[in-house]
C-alpha cells in the first residue's frame, strides 16, 4: 500500500516508452482531434486531492496521471528517469553513487489549468504539504519523502528547486516520479486551511493533459482536453470515467455504444464482450497479489509451524477455479510473475491436507474433545477471527466468497476461522492503524522499483506501518537495507531473490493468486498502444472513430 495499499503499475510486454513524439497535424490527422472517449471503472473517485486519500486506488491513479504533473517519470524499461514538470536536474556532488542533494529545474511554459503559472513554490508547498502532519493525509506519502527530505529550497529567478536529503542517497530523482504537485494558490496559507482543501478535493486543479469539467450524481467525472498543456496534448477532446459497479450493466452500456473502454473487464463479462465483435480484448498480468495475512504477534499465529500447516490446508487451485474461473495464477511469494525480481523457484506450497494435520499436531494441537476443532493441552482452541473488507452495494462478494472457502477448507485441518466484514474505515483501522485481528484479507500492488520491503521490514509493523503481519527477521532486514543501497540491478536482483526465499519458510502470509486482467477496447477506439500497467501513456496518440461501429 502509496497506501495502506502499495504504489502500482508496470512494464510488461515491451514495456513503457514515456517520452512520446508530438504527433504531427496535416490532413490525414487532423481529422482526428476532438471526440469523446468513456471509460468505465469499477470503483469511484470521490477525492480529487492525491494526498488526502486513505488509499490510493487504481482508479484514482489512471485519473490523476490525466489531471496532474510530476517532476519527473520513470521509464522502467530503459530504466531511466525521464523529464516532467521538471526538463533538468542535477546532483551535488556529482560523480558519487549517493548524492547529497538534487536540484531540479523547471519548464517555463507549464501552467496551472486555471491559467496560473506553474512556480518553484508551488513544488516547495506540495512537498510542505505531503510531509505536514495532517489528519487524513495519505501516510504512505509521507513516510516516503518525509524519510528522504532534511529540507527545501527555491530560487524564483531562475524557477529552481533544491531538496536537501536526510542522508546520502542513490538515484534520488526517481523518488520524485510519484509526487503529484499541487497548487500553492489553491490554499489560503502555507499551512493549509481547510477551505483551500476542500476546493482541490472537490474542484481539482493540475498541470496534465486533461483538466476537470464536472462530477455527476452517478459518480461519473468529465474531463477535457487542456490547450495550454505543456506537453503532448492529446487527440481525444472529451474524456468520461464512468462508474459501474454491476458487471452486467457496465457489459450492456458498453455493447450499447455508451461505453468504448473497460478497464478491467469482470472475468463473467469477458466471453460476452469477446465474442460480440464490438471490442477487443487484451489479456495482462496483473501485478498485484491476493493473500490472507496472519498477526505474528498471535500466540499461535505467532508460530511458524501453524502458519505453514494453514497455508497447506488452503486449495488455492480450486479457489482460483471456483471464483475467477482460472484467470489468473496461483503464487508462493510476495512477487508475482509479471514482476521483473520475481524468483521462480519460489513456488506455492502444495494443497496437503496430511500434511497440514501433521505440521499442527507437531506443534501440540489435537481434537482432544471430538468437536472437530483442535485445542492445545490447555483446551486453547485453534479458533480465529478473518477479517474481510465489505462491499459496496452492487460490488462484487467475490473476496466474500474467497475468504468463505478458506475457511470451510481449514475446517478441515480442525481449524474455526469466523469470517467478519468491515466498512472500509473500520477495516483500515484494525488492519493498519490497531493491528487487532487474526487473520486479515489484503491485495497488494506493486510497481516494479517498489521492493516490498515495507511489507516485511521490523520497523514497519509500528501504527499505520504496511508491515501489518508484525513480521519480524533481523536476516531480512539486513537484506532490506542492503537491497535500499544497492544501484546495481543484478545487485537488487539478488537481495530480492533471498527476501523472496526467506518470507516462503515464515510465511507471514497464505500467498493465494495473482489475477489476469483484461481491458476490452471498442473497435472504433483507435489505439496505437495501451500499456495495462502506465495506463494512459500512450492516450495523446489515441482517437476514436465513430464510423468504425
Amino acid at each position: 500500500m502509496s497506501s495502506p495499499l502499495l504504489r502500482r503499475l508496470s512494464i510488461l510486454a515491451g514495456g513503457l516508452l514515456l517520452a512520446l513524439a508530438t504527433p504531427s497535424v496535416d490532413a490525414q490527422t487532423s481529422d482526428k482531434y476532438g471526440g469523446r472517449l468513456t471509460y468505465a471503472e469499477k470503483e469511484s473517485v470521490n477525492e480529487f486531492n492525491p494526498y488526502q486519500l486513505q488509499e490510493p486506488r487504481p482508479a484514482s491513479d489512471r485519473l490523476f496521471t490525466l489531471l496532474y504533473g510530476t517532476l519527473v517519470s520513470y521509464d522502467y524499461v530503459r530504466e531511466k528517469v525521464v523529464p516532467g514538470l521538471a526538463k533538468d536536474w542535477s546532483v551535488s556532488p556529482e560523480g558519487v553513487p549517493a548524492v547529497e542533494q538534487i536540484t531540479f529545474e523547471l519548464r517555463d511554459d507549464a501552467q496551472w489549468h486555471d491559467g496560473e503559472s506553474l512556480t518553484a513554490e508551488d513544488v516547495a508547498f506540495t512537498y510542505e504539504y505531503v510531509v505536514g502532519v495532517r489528519a487524513g493525509t495519505n501516510k504512505q506519502a509521507l513516510k516516503r519523502f518525509a524519510s528522504l527530505v532534511d529540507s527545501v529550497q527555491t530560487d524564483v529567478s531562475n524557477g529552481t528547486v533544491t531538496f536537501h536529503l536526510v542522508r546520502p542517497t542513490t538515484k534520488p530523482a526517481q523518488r520524485f516520479s510519484s509526487l503529484w504537485i499541487i497548487p500553492e494558490h489553491k490554499f489560503n496559507d502555507r499551512y493549509v486551511s481547510k477551505d483551500g482543501e476542500k476546493s482541490l478535493g472537490e474542484n481539482p486543479v493540475g498541470t496534465g493533459p486533461y483538466q476537470f469539467v464536472e462530477k455527476s450524481l452517478d459518480g461519473s467525472i468529465k474531463l477535457t482536453a487542456f490547450e495550454e498543456y505543456w506537453g503532448t496534448g492529446p487527440y481525444i477532446g472529451t474524456t468520461e470515467m464512468r462508474r459501474t459497479l454491476d458487471p452486467s450493466t457496465m457489459a450492456s452500456q458498453a455493447l450499447g455504444g455508451n461505453i468504448q473502454l473497460i478497464v478491467e473487464t469482470p472475468p463473467d463479462q469477458i466471453g460476452r464482450l469477446d465474442q460480440s465483435g464490438q471490442f477487443t480484448l487484451k489479456s495482462y498480468q496483473s501485478l498485484s497479489f491476493n493473500a490472507f495475512g496472519y498477526n505474528n504477534n498471535g500466540p499461535i499465529l505467532g508460530q511458524k509451524e501453524v502458519r505453514q500447516a494453514l497455508t497447506h490446508a488452503v486449495d488455492r487451485k480450486s479457489l482460483l477455479k471456483q471464483w475467477y474461473q482460472n484467470k489468473g495464477q496461483v503464487i508462493g511469494g510476495p512477487l508475482v510473475p509479471a514482476h521483473p525480481y520475481y524468483n521462480q523457484s519460489v513456488q506455492p506450497r502444495e494443497h496437503d491436507l496430511d500434511k497440514a494435520r501433521t505440521l499442527l499436531s507437531e506443534a501440540g494441537y489435537e481434537d482432544r474433545d471430538g468437536d472437530g476443532i483442535r485445542e492445545t493441552e490447555k483446551n486453547k482452541e485453534l479458533r480465529f477471527q478473518l477479517v474481510t473488507l465489505k462491499p459496496k452495494a452492487a460490488q462484487s462478494t467475490r473476496r466474500q466468497n474467497v475468504a468463505q472457502s478458506y475457511a470451510e477448507q481449514l475446517a478441515e485441518a480442525g481449524v474455526k476461522v469466523e469470517v467478519v466484514s468491515r466498512v472500509k474505515s473500520v477495516y483500515l483501522e484494525k488492519i493498519f492503524e490497531k493491528k487487532d485481528f487474526d487473520i486479515a484479507w489484503v491485495k497488494w500492488e506493486f510497481d516494479p522499483s517498489y521492493d516490498i520491503s515495507s511489507l516485511f521490514l521490523s520497523k514497519n509493523s509500528s501504527t499505520g506501518g504496511d508491515n501489518i503481519t508484525n513480521y519480524s527477521n533481523q536476516k531480512v532486514d539486513k537484506l532490506i537495507r542492503g537491497l535500499r543501497k544497492a544501484s546495481d540491478p543484478e545487485a537488487k536482483r539478488n537481495y530480492m531473490y533471498e527476501i523472496q526465499n526467506i518470507i516462503h519458510e515464515d510465511v507471514p502470509y497464505t500467498f493465494l493468486y495473482t489475477i489476469e486482467n483484461w481491458t476490452s477496447i471498442s473497435i472504433e477506439l483507435i489505439t496505437t498502444r495501451v500499456d495495462p500497467y502506465y495506463f494512459f501513456s500512450y492516450y495523446n496518440n489515441w482517437y476514436v472513430d465513430p464510423a468504425v461501429r
